[in-house]
């Protein structure tokens, strides 16, 4: 994961996590494809994990002080490729 930091004013500083989606796989003929940012009809969901609040029962370890994003494929895709 790589965090950005976007600047929207001059005392003020948003740090935005970046992630890469997984690119996933064509398949063959005798295995399904499998789903990703480089393979069409893909779907994907994208979980955002804010940082955890001050004075909330969060510890605060890096885990759970650092914004996170997961991508996960949504659907299994059906469409081998032929022979």
């Amino acid at each position: 994961m790589m965090l950005r930091q976007r600047h929207r004013a001059a005392r003020e500083c948003e740090v935005v996590p970046a992630v890469v989606a997984p690119v996933g796989d064509v398949g063959t003929p005798s295995l399904d494809p499998i789903p990703g940012s480089a393979i069409a009809g893909s779907v994907c969901t994208v979980y955002v994990f804010s940082r955890s609040s001050p004075g909330t029962m969060a510890p605060p370890t890096p885990t759970f002080v650092t914004p996170a994003l997961v991508v996960v494929p949504d659907a299994q895709l059906r469409n081998r490729p032929s022979p």
